[in-house]
């Protein structure tokens, strides 16, 4: 589950932009409670990122999620290879689309 939860935007890799919408709603204790920045990720940007058993806080967006996120930086669904080979056009995954071809 850790993958697919650090790659917010589904896009096949934890990169950046997953970790600027994380670090948004740092510290957060509800969506109310919750940074203007996070809040412009949208309605549940908060249910997203927060996951108890990540925290040490419970209902906290803190360091648990952080480091969740921060081991999978850089981490690409199906590196080396990108989604670009027309051999890996029909490689889906099970779960969850992440290629508007799944």
């Amino acid at each position: 589950m850790s993958f697919s939860w650090a790659d917010q935007n589904k896009n096949g890799e934890v990169d950046i932009t997953d970790a600027s919408n994380l670090a948004f709603c740092f510290g957060a204790t509800s969506q109310a409670a919750a940074s203007a920045s996070c809040q412009a990720e949208g309605a549940t940007a908060y249910a997203y990122w927060q996951r108890n058993a990540f925290e040490s806080t419970a209902g906290t967006i803190g360091t648990g999620e952080v480091a969740i996120l921060q081991a999978h930086l850089g981490d690409n669904y199906v590196a080396p290879f990108s989604w670009n080979p027309t051999s890996l056009k029909l490689i889906c995954p099970t779960h969850r689309p992440v290629h508007s071809d799944c």
